[in-house]
């Protein structure tokens, strides 16, 4: 959880690097936050017989609300396994989109420094929130 934080504490830092921790656990607790906001509201919304546009507003408010710091931190893995930040706009394709970001996400950091900053598993252990 912390490096969730960590990376909302970011929310629009777009240089340096980031590890596959701080990448993966982002994304995996978005996910179940939208997963589970989407879900009491669809609960709401048959409780209540209100449309489904309407009820998943909530849900559609978090992702707008975690979208900068999730390219951010998409941005930051791209540093840090050296690739150019531009590769993060590759994501916006379909099904091509989620392969490149499982892959962004899969690959080990470049070992030292590269042009986008030193290392962060060479820094030690980020700071608990």
């Amino acid at each position: 959880m912390r490096y969730y934080f960590l990376a909302l504490k970011k929310y629009a830092v777009f240089s340096g690097r980031a590890t596959r921790s701080e990448f993966w656990y982002f994304y995996l607790f978005n996910f179940f936050f939208v997963f589970a906001i989407a879900f009491l509201s669809g609960i709401g919304a048959g409780m209540t017989n209100v449309s489904d546009n309407v009820a998943m507003l909530p849900a559609d408010l978090f992702i707008l609300a975690t979208g900068v710091p999730a390219w951010a931190v998409l941005v930051r893995r791209c540093h840090d396994i050296g690739l150019n930040p531009w590769w993060s706009l590759v994501t916006l394709i379909p099904l091509g989109g989620l392969l490149v970001l499982i892959a962004i996400g899969t690959q080990d950091s470049q070992l030292g420094p590269n042009r986008y900053g030193a290392n962060p598993k060479a820094l030690g252990p980020e700071p608990v929130l």
